[in-house]
């Protein structure tokens, strides 16, 4: 009875998000960072690559290095509902500063199917493409008082289709400087930026701005002020 009951659990957990990572850096090294299928895109995975590789043959939760099937995404076992996948291209700033920082991210909203559907396995494929990418730079209005500025991507209808992606998923911010955040390495796409004041709000938030990152170009977005 006991194993029914864990094959039933097992069947009626839900989908798969399946697909891979496609490296068109022009690098060979640099560190590559994946988030997102666990629920509420809570797991995430962060590993070097080095000649265009990675140096073992590895599993990273989400994503995993086969020498000859390359950086291969899998999710088991979810339930139903929309996941925002991404895959970010960092690189190291040089000495003092001695950190990493994102030069390009990909990233897809996912829908995982029910356990009852014909497809249950959703493919998606992420490109890291620098040379296409572009840049945000979100103007704070009067009024709009925060130290940070946060984002998420919106769907191909350009809408949000899940906000609690936003609590648990990657920390798309970038720190407020003379009223201004500055975001770059965006892919081309449509984005919501607000202020990043309530990071354990799952909701819409209370003052939010869309606009379309263009492709090697700069969108200028007035947060707060009114339409």
């Amino acid at each position: 009875m006991c194993l029914c009951l864990c094959l039933a659990l097992l069947q009626a957990a839900g989908g798969e998000i399946s697909g891979r990572v496609v490296l068109k850096t022009g690098e060979a090294d640099g560190a590559l960072e994946v988030r997102g299928g666990g629920l509420r895109g809570g797991s995430g995975a962060g590993f070097p690559i080095i000649d265009g590789k990675v140096p073992l043959a590895r599993d990273f939760g989400v994503c995993s290095w086969d020498p000859d099937k390359g950086l291969r995404l899998h999710s088991r076992n979810l339930p139903p509902g929309h996941r925002l996948v991404t895959a970010a291209w960092k690189k190291r700033v040089a000495p003092p500063e001695s950190r990493e920082i994102t030069h390009y991210m990909d990233w897809r909203w996912v829908e995982v199917k029910a356990p009852n559907a014909k497809e249950t396995v959703s493919e998606v494929v992420l490109t890291i493409e620098p040379s296409v990418s572009g840049e945000a730079e979100v103007t704070l209005a009067a009024g709009v008082a925060a130290d940070a500025v946060a984002f998420i991507p919106a769907d191909a209808q350009g809408k949000v289709p899940d906000w609690s992606e936003r609590r648990f998923g990657p920390a798309f911010t970038e720190a407020v400087a003379g009223g201004k955040a500055v975001f770059r390495g965006l892919k081309p796409g449509r984005y919501v930026f607000f202020p990043a004041y309530d990071p354990l709000d799952e909701g819409p938030p209370g003052v939010f701005a869309a606009a379309e990152v263009p492709a090697q170009g700069v969108a200028k977005i007035a947060l707060g002020e009114k339409k």
